[in-house]
């Protein structure tokens, strides 16, 4: 496993992070945004295919976690990449009563 450190420059509490490069991370996903996150709610927002391949490991792994994972699937292709997509990912969000603490974590490049 690599770490890249990320320099955002003076962003605050928030500035900064790392890429985590490896293999077979996703089983670790959940601690690893552990060390992060101390918040409950987590949003996971994919495409079918991806989720098909991942989603339950990510989802499992934020669960044993201690977080509320949610998932949120999306329809992939450029097409699909509207405000009206947007406007659906916010009401499932609502509806689950998310917070601007909450986590909102996108699985797979497209989305």
């Amino acid at each position: 496993m690599v770490k890249i450190p990320l320099r955002l420059g003076d962003h605050g509490e928030r500035g900064g992070g790392s890429i985590v490069v490896g293999y077979d991370l996703l089983p670790r996903f959940g601690q690893t945004v552990r060390t992060v996150f101390t918040g409950k709610q987590v949003a996971v927002v994919t495409h079918p295919r991806v989720m098909r391949l991942y989603g339950k490991t990510v989802l499992d792994s934020l669960a044993g976690a201690g977080f509320s994972p949610v998932l949120i699937s999306v329809p992939e292709g450029e097409r699909n990449k509207t405000l009206e997509q947007v406007r659906s990912i916010y009401d499932r969000l609502i509806w689950h009563r998310f917070e601007r603490s909450s986590l909102l974590v996108a699985l797979g490049g497209g989305v």
